[in-house]
């Protein structure tokens, strides 16, 4: 829990917060495989539950880096705390997307007959990036915001049993609970396999509470020693999520991690321009101007 971790970390030790999800695979392998003490880094891995409760964490200097993707690190970067970006874990979706829009067992087949309800009842983890998948999501079916009815769920094992369950019709998931519901009688109505999302990156903040140099390199080395060890056995990816009591599902399989890329300007662009958008929709796009900061600019500042 929060109050068991420590709020200031030795010179010696990464605290690092991982999401319950397919992203913290190659992080988990490589403390599986003792990578992190081959290379010479002591890290401390601690899975949390949803984004407010990472972010949280991290502000409040619990975490020396943290696990989230663009959404995430924009918000932060541009309302509290500079972030750097050290690296991203995926070029791109694997076969499946990196996320998707499920309807649920009771639901009907995407093109088939009206609703049960008029307005679909759509989970999502309001101001992340499963947010902004959820409307990206909705324009492949061209649906908006006026046509569901959203609610916030952050915890994404809840959001899945909420799915199968019957207490939403549709929800945005990330995988492996994608595959979990799915084996369970729900129904891919959209996947983010064609849009080239942002990926899911390791990030530390700016300035003093950044790891030092070469912790970070042995830090990241390790991590591409999980990746490795991962593609190499692919059934490693189920154990190490199974440890964690992160639920998995045979559908699914971890897709081509690949350490060391970094987003692009089209993709801070593209995230911007949804933050700055006032089309109606779930919280989190009110806060940040980005009138006066280009993508370019802010690119350069979380990547260098």
């Amino acid at each position: 829990g929060r109050g068991g971790r420590r709020a200031v970390s030795t010179a010696h030790e990464l605290r690092v917060g991982l999401m319950t999800g397919e992203k913290a695979v190659p992080l988990l392998a490589a403390a599986h495989t003792g990578a992190f003490a081959r290379r010479g880094v002591a890290v401390r891995l601690t899975v949390v539950t949803g984004a407010a409760e990472r972010d949280a964490a991290f502000l409040a200097g619990e975490f020396d880096v943290a696990l989230m993707n663009l959404v995430s690190v924009l918000r932060i970067h541009m309302t509290t705390a500079a972030m750097r970006i050290m690296t991203n874990l995926l070029d791109g979706p694997g076969e499946g997307g990196m996320f998707r829009l499920l309807a649920g067992p009771a639901g009907p087949p995407p093109g088939g007959p009206a609703e049960a309800r008029a307005r679909p009842v759509l989970a999502v983890s309001r101001g992340t990036i499963a947010d902004f998948s959820a409307f990206c999501l909705l324009g492949l079916l061209d649906r908006d915001w006026a046509e569901v009815t959203v609610v916030d769920i952050q915890d994404i094992t809840a959001r899945g049993r909420a799915l199968v369950g019957g207490a939403v019709d549709w929800a945005v998931l990330p995988e492996p609970a994608g595959s979990w519901c799915l084996s369970r009688g729900c129904t891919v109505m959209a996947t983010d396999r064609t849009l080239t999302p942002p990926g899911p990156a390791l990030c530390t903040a700016a300035g003093e509470r950044a790891p030092e140099a070469g912790a970070a390199a042995a830090f990241l080395a390790a991590c591409r020693d999980g990746a490795a060890a991962v593609a190499a056995s692919p059934g490693l990816a189920r154990e190490v999520l199974t440890a964690q009591g992160i639920e998995t599902d045979d559908r699914w399989s971890p897709p081509p991690y690949r350490i060391g890329g970094l987003p692009t300007v089209a993709d801070v662009a593209a995230v911007l321009e949804w933050m700055a958008s006032t089309a109606p929709g779930p919280a989190g796009r009110s806060g940040p101007t980005t009138a006066d900061r280009s993508a370019y600019a802010i690119h350069h500042a979380l990547v260098g």
